[in-house]
């Protein structure tokens, strides 16, 4: 729990990708260390930014093919917002 690291995990089918990212901060250790560190009070919310592309997809470029014009999508779960990216 360093307070400013996002985790950032991908998929990739035949067809496209999709990468997820995560605040994981305070919940839990990682590594997994000796309880010498406090976690943080789940009454405090923790907010982080930080940057994300559909490139982050390895080979997503390669299994979109030629035609792709990096035309996709973003989702946020906690606010519902759906939007389109050119």
């Amino acid at each position: 729990m360093d307070g400013k690291s996002l985790i950032k995990i991908w998929n990739l089918n035949k067809l496209s990708g999709v990468v997820g990212v995560f605040n994981c901060q305070g919940a839990g250790n990682w590594p997994m260390k000796d309880a010498e560190v406090a976690p943080v009070s789940a009454s405090i919310p923790t907010f982080l930014s930080g940057r994300v592309s559909p490139l982050d997809v390895q080979y997503l470029d390669q299994v979109a093919g030629h035609n792709w014009c990096r035309d996709s999508a973003v989702y946020a779960f906690y606010s519902d917002c759906k939007e389109s990216m050119p």
